[in-house]
């Protein structure tokens, strides 16, 4: 859907009927994060279909008058650009109308590409999950500004979702919203502050609320991938994906979570989806380039490395798995570069910690033949107490004995050092993982995941 209105409130009317699709499992519905992008650079009808690889598109304006709100909504032919249908809605403003619109929309639409709606898609796209128009706005507004992944933008959302569930307390999507903002500021490590309530609260008033709720259950997914309880975190997502079969964001972690849980092969399907759903979001693409790395599809994860860099050039983890394809092309130079390009953004927006980062940057001195340097980079890791990470630049130095004591000291692997270990480097941890003390490891992996 390419929406002419840019405000909090146009996007997020935009993002709910994607919402409402995406649960149409006929349907192939792209992401509202990538059509954001696509409306602020202002496209045309032919370049958002070469760039999303769609058929149809879908475009909307929005407009509030005084108490009432007018859609004008046109259903576009990509490849001739001839308008198949075109609607304006003009009603007062209240939850009522703007979800009997949706739901109108929703089958005109899905009529009109010929994928029919089952009585059980047809009763989640027709459901009125709040009364409370303000609530209402809330939400939608809050959906917006998370899908933008900002420091700012969920921090935002956080406080939008926040005052939504205050309107109206019953109003589950509200309550799963205000979780998965939660998380993601302890995934990205946006805060240490103990100021905010456990997200698992949320989830659990949402799920109570609303078993039915796909978005829930994404959001139970998160956590449980945040507090590396597998498959828990698989059970969830998976449940996410069976209530609403396009939900980008699902798909996303699901591959992420089967890469981690030793499923390599069974992630790239998964991340290949979502990156089909939402093309133009950088940690989509950069979830799919670890999927690829773990799969030895380097030149893969190298582009879309390298297209999360570029649609987010501040977001880190892309110039660190930018750096990790570049060492697995053995393009050591341009390795370096990324690396430490990762180790000024260290910190925030996702990166690996620092002793991640100096490791792999540690492993390119060793294969340009600076030893000396790898060296000064492992103290940093040792000061970090990081284990694995040392014992990968010992592998490195051939030290493997030591590497081997040090690896006996991991009591965690974690979110990169577990397909680190697993699936990366492979001309420097051979000869570990022939080693019959390797499976040890492996038990830590499985341990460390709940496995």
């Amino acid at each position: 859907m390419k929406s002419d209105e840019l405000s909090p409130f146009a996007e997020g009317i935009q993002n709910d009927l994607i919402t409402k699709l995406s649960r149409v499992e006929g349907l192939t519905i792209i992401s509202g994060n990538s059509m954001r992008r696509l409306s602020i650079e202002k496209v045309s009808i032919e370049e958002i279909a070469m760039k999303l690889g769609v058929g149809t598109v879908i475009k909307g304006g929005v407009q509030q008058i005084v108490g009432r709100i007018r859609l004008t909504i046109q259903l576009i032919d990509a490849a001739t650009e001839q308008i198949r249908w075109a609607e304006t809605y003009d009603r007062e403003l209240t939850a009522e109308n703007l979800f009997n619109i949706q739901s109108e929309l929703a089958e005109k639409i899905t009529g009109s590409l010929r994928a029919e709606l089952t009585s059980t898609e047809k009763t989640l796209v027709d459901e009125r999950p709040t009364k409370n128009l303000a609530a209402y706005l809330l939400y939608t507004q809050g959906r917006s500004y998370l899908s933008q992944r900002t420091e700012q933008s969920i921090f935002k959302s956080l406080n939008l979702f926040r005052d939504a569930v205050k309107k109206d307390p019953e109003y589950a999507n509200a309550w799963a919203g205000l979780a998965e903002a939660l998380l993601l500021i302890k995934w990205y490590k946006y805060s240490t502050e103990d100021e905010f309530r456990d997200p698992m609260e949320a989830i659990q008033k949402a799920l109570d609320l609303n078993p039915e709720l796909g978005e829930t259950y994404c959001s139970l997914g998160i956590y449980h991938s945040y507090y590396q309880n597998g498959p828990e975190a698989n059970k969830a997502l998976e449940k996410c994906i069976q209530l609403q079969p396009g939900y980008s964001e699902a798909y996303n972690w699901l591959g992420w979570l089967r890469m981690i849980m030793g499923d390599v092969a069974g992630g790239l399907e998964p991340a290949e989806r979502a990156a089909r759903l939402d093309p133009l979001s950088p940690y989509t693409r950069v979830f799919l380039a670890v999927v690829y790395l773990a799969n030895n599809k380097y030149r893969e994860a190298l582009a879309e490395s390298m297209s999360a860099r570029k649609i987010r050039p501040e977001f880190g983890l892309s110039h660190f798995v930018e750096g990790l394809s570049l060492y697995h092309l053995e393009k050591y130079s341009e390795a370096e570069f990324s690396l430490n390009e990762s180790l000024k953004l260290e910190g925030s927006n996702g990166s690996p910690i620092k002793s991640e980062a100096y490791a792999t940057l540690a492993l390119v001195k060793v294969a340009n033949g600076n030893h000396r340097e790898a060296r000064k980079l492992l103290d940093k890791v040792k000061n970090n107490k990081d284990y694995f990470c040392a014992g990968l630049v010992e592998a490195a130095l051939n030290n493997y004995e030591e590497a081997y004591i040090l690896f006996e000291k991991v009591e965690k692997f974690g979110a990169f050092t577990t397909p680190m270990c697993r699936y990366y480097f492979p001309n420097v941890l051979e000869p570990i993982r022939n080693d019959s003390r390797f499976n040890s490891l492996i038990m830590k992996i499985h341990k460390s995941w709940n496995m």
